[in-house]
């Protein structure tokens, strides 16, 4: 029996698929977790993964992305943190993974308001050592497209469904990030040729935004928050907790 081939229209969907969606779920509970565990040891952050890594990589990863970013070595939260008022909080978090070969660190410095629960991401360093570089500028250009991706999924979008089905249809009611959300994006390669191959690019870096959002914020109020994504509503939430 001859079918026609519908279109993916038909059913409503975007015809798209999300970037690194098994890892980014993989990561963030992680990667948080591992920075929770760090402020309950009293041990900065980054130090803490340092002194439990034996991966040279890695360990390389996590000493360029604290140099590049302007990391302060002090254990969270902030001495400065806290839960009310109308100025805005500043924190800093950092994430780590590996994927398909590549080692990535992550960290963000963030805003947030108490009083409206508004997180903005000011400042987004990644590290990234592939093995050998091929391409350094259009890796630079894809790290920076991710990041600005997985910055998007972390404070903004979310699907919900009821009874009659999903209730985002259009830009405003699935907002993405803005031009005027981009934060300052900066990122370290390391070209490291005694690896002999190169790893994965670009899509990784989507996964590494929202952990180290989520421990900056913790830095910044002393509160945890676990929910995605880090709307002013969640945020909030997690303020009065």
């Amino acid at each position: 029996m001859y079918m026609e081939k519908a279109s993916p229209l038909a059913v409503g969907l975007r015809d798209h698929s999300m970037r690194t969606p098994v890892q980014f779920q993989q990561n963030y509970p992680r990667e948080l977790a591992i920075s929770e565990a760090a402020a309950l040891a009293g041990v900065d952050a980054i130090q803490f993964r340092i002194d439990n890594l034996k991966e040279e990589r890695a360990i390389g990863v996590l000493n360029a992305v604290c140099k590049a970013s302007g990391w302060d070595s002090r254990p969270s939260p902030a001495p400065g943190a806290g839960t009310a008022g109308k100025d805005a909080l500043r924190g800093r978090g950092v994430s780590l993974m590996l994927r398909d070969g590549t080692y990535w660190a992550c960290v963000c410095h963030i805003a947030v308001t108490p009083e409206t629960g508004v997180i903005k991401v000011e400042k987004c360093t990644l590290a990234v050592d592939p093995g050998v570089v091929i391409n350094p500028t259009h890796l630079r250009r894809q790290v920076e497209g991710g990041a600005m991706m997985g910055i998007s999924i972390a404070l903004l979008e979310e699907v919900i469904v009821d009874e009659s089905g999903v209730k985002q249809d259009d830009w405003l009611s699935y907002p993405i990030l803005t031009m005027a959300d981009i934060p300052e994006i900066k990122v370290e390669l390391i070209h490291n040729p005694k690896v002999g191959k190169y790893g994965g690019g670009s899509e990784a870096a989507n996964a590494l935004a929202a952990p180290a959002i989520a421990a900056a914020f913790h830095d910044a109020t002393g509160k945890v928050i676990r929910r995605l994504p880090m709307k002013p509503t969640y945020a909030l939430a997690a303020l009065k907790a």
